[in-house]
């Protein structure tokens, strides 16, 4: 009986020690950043800066991340869009993949704002507004839980990467955004799509 309760123990120990070293590996090794889906959203444009419809298809990159926001946020938004933009510019991050932020609040969002906070930042970095039936829809399939809420202030602060087939391959949460590790796991990504792709 000792003998079995003396195993039990070491191998209960051998576990404990050897957590730190999974946590560690699950943080660090490339590709295992975010949360992979298999979402397919409904196809949808939006209204551009200057007023035109764009889609995901006619972007150059294959890949774009996409954050629903408002730029009058007092928190989450300027939190996301200042990591994503200081990833930018330190690590590179929009020669990458593209960029797409889409108002949860279009009426204070106007173009001018929009323009001076999100697309002045770099030739792959759009904004847009959606019709209100397609961006009820589109959160909806993004099973964003805060859908029905009329209040702009009311939104999941998620990030999301999707392809020009509109399929969410990542998501990653507000609340463990790194821009460090968010450029090596699109770079990895990329990588396993094109085996050519100049990490640079």
């Amino acid at each position: 009986m000792f003998r079995k309760h003396f195993l039990s123990i070491v191998c209960l120990l051998l576990a404990i020690a050897a957590l730190p070293l999974a946590l560690w590996a699950t943080l660090n090794v490339r590709g295992s950043y975010g949360v992979e889906t298999e979402l397919e959203l409904t196809p949808f444009r939006w209204h551009s800066i200057e007023g035109s419809q764009s889609s995901l298809s006619s972007l150059d990159h294959s890949l774009t991340l996409m954050f629903m926001g408002y730029l009058s946020c007092e928190d989450v938004c300027p939190a996301m869009l200042g990591t994503l933009f200081s990833a930018a510019e330190k690590q590179g991050l929009f020669d990458k993949v593209g960029f797409l932020f889409l108002s949860v609040d279009p009426k204070r969002d106007t173009q001018e704002l929009r323009k001076a906070v999100v697309d002045s930042v770099g030739d792959q970095v759009y904004s847009g507004v959606l019709n209100a039936p397609d961006l009820y829809r589109l959160r909806h399939e993004l099973n964003d839980p805060e859908a029905d809420s009329s209040s702009p202030e009311s939104h999941s602060g998620n990030l999301y990467l999707l392809d020009k087939h509109y399929r969410v391959l990542k998501i990653y949460p507000y609340s463990s955004i790194d821009a460090a590790k968010l450029s090596l796991d699109l770079e990895q990504i990329l990588l396993n799509l094109n085996p050519d792709f100049n990490r640079g």
